[in-house]
């Protein structure tokens, strides 16, 4: 009888542990190699665009009477168009910044969305549109025409799709998914969440709402993917499967995990005591290249930057950025505005309002004379023809960086 109440007791361990393992989601794979990157909060200084770039190229957005855009929420450089998303349109222009076309297709029903939380391009140019509201993702062709669309089961912030028939969402501490309790998920075109990560903490639902910038980066065959208040960088394979890939090491200014297990009331009530502590928390807009690497963080209410070079294992931290090869003796603070919003190859990109690049070429012509104004404009012809043909209401503009690596 004891030997039959052994094997009973050990069949349901063996039972409970299994839904145990369901509960907790889909395991990540370890990485032997996973490359830690110090960032010493005591080292900030100023960077000038010359010792990351090896020139720099202005690229203004054609402004049409129908194509005026709203804040820029998503960059993306693809074979030789640009294409930007806001909360409601998703536009394309040519390498030049020529106007093509965009989608702006807000509505209810079948091919409309609600908002746009994140886009995708594939390699035919078609584009596949993720509306968190309506809970579903739709695909166009590269003209802008409705194709059709599926189920994203979730409302998230951001997408990113790994294969033809898989994608992974990120849905951050939203509490009210009832099919999820996990950050991030993988889907199938069958509308079903087949991987899920990251088991979303109880307390943290109450309190832990932010977007960030972007959860997903593609480069080459895999997408790198992060979130708010983790310092490691992941991989995901088109296959769906999560790895660590970089750690990001803030040493003695490192978050501990117990502020994180607090309870909270909303988000004010957590932000707001750590913005007077000395701890780097919350990485924004991590990008990579096969040599380059560049994110946000905040500190102090503040958010530096890191720059890193892959190929000679040298970080940058900086806290303001002088633009020496646009406009002399302009140095901006470090922000969220001016983090690099995309990389191809060993370009960067980033964006300048129109207002403010005209506002900075004002003040730097009423601080010269009129024969370093000349010599100014001799030297910085482009820069200055454009400041000579946009308008305060125009566009945003480009800034390329050829990137030193």
């Amino acid at each position: 009888m004891k030997l039959i109440n052994g094997v009973i007791f050990c069949f349901l361990l063996l039972l409970a542990c299994k839904k145990d393992t369901k509960i907790n989601g889909n395991k990540m794979n370890n990485n032997l190699n996973l490359k830690s990157i110090e960032v010493d909060l005591s080292k900030t200084n100023r960077i000038s665009l010359s010792q990351l770039y090896d020139s720099i190229n202005l690229i203004p957005l054609e402004t049409t009477f129908n194509n005026v855009l709203d804040e820029v929420l998503k960059l993306s450089f693809h074979k030789d168009k640009f294409y930007l998303q806001t909360s409601t349109t998703l536009s394309i222009y040519s390498q030049n910044g020529k106007y093509i076309n965009s989608i702006d297709s807000q509505g209810i029903g079948e091919g409309k969305y609600i908002n746009i939380s994140d886009f995708h391009v594939n390699k035919d140019e078609s584009l596949e549109i993720y509306d968190s509201k309506s809970k579903k993702i739709l695909k166009y062709n590269k003209r802008g025409n409705y194709i059709d669309e599926i189920n994203a089961i979730l409302d998230g912030y951001s997408f990113a799709k790994l294969s033809d028939s898989l994608y992974a969402l990120y849905i951050g501490s939203l509490a009210h998914n009832r099919d999820s309790h996990f950050k991030l998920n993988v889907i199938n075109k069958k509308e079903e969440i087949v991987k899920r990560y990251i088991r979303i903490k109880d307390n943290q639902a109450r309190f832990m709402h932010l977007g960030d910038l972007r959860n997903f980066q593609s480069l080459e065959s895999s997408n790198s993917f992060f979130y708010s208040f983790n310092d490691t960088i992941y991989k995901i394979t088109n296959k769906g499967d999560v790895f660590p890939s970089y750690y990001i090491d803030f040493g003695n200014h490192k978050l501990p995990e117990t502020y994180l297990n607090e309870n909270y009331g909303n988000i004010m009530e957590f932000l707001e005591p750590l913005k007077k502590t000395d701890y780097a928390y919350r990485i924004i807009g991590f990008l990579e290249t096969n040599g380059f690497m560049a994110f946000g963080f905040m500190n102090k209410g503040e958010i530096p930057h890191f720059y890193y070079s892959i190929s000679d294992n040298k970080g940058y931290l900086v806290n303001s950025i002088s633009y020496d090869l646009l406009l002399p003796g302009l140095v901006m603070k470090a922000s969220i505005d001016n983090l690099p919003m995309a990389v191809s190859g060993r370009k960067s990109y980033s964006i300048i309002n129109a207002n403010t690049l005209i506002k900075e070429i004002d003040s730097l012509r009423m601080s010269m004379s009129t024969v370093e104004w000349d010599k100014y404009s001799e030297t910085k012809k482009k820069i200055v023809s454009i400041y000579n043909s946009i308008d305060i209401e125009d566009n945003p503009l480009i800034i390329e960086g050829y990137l030193k690596l």
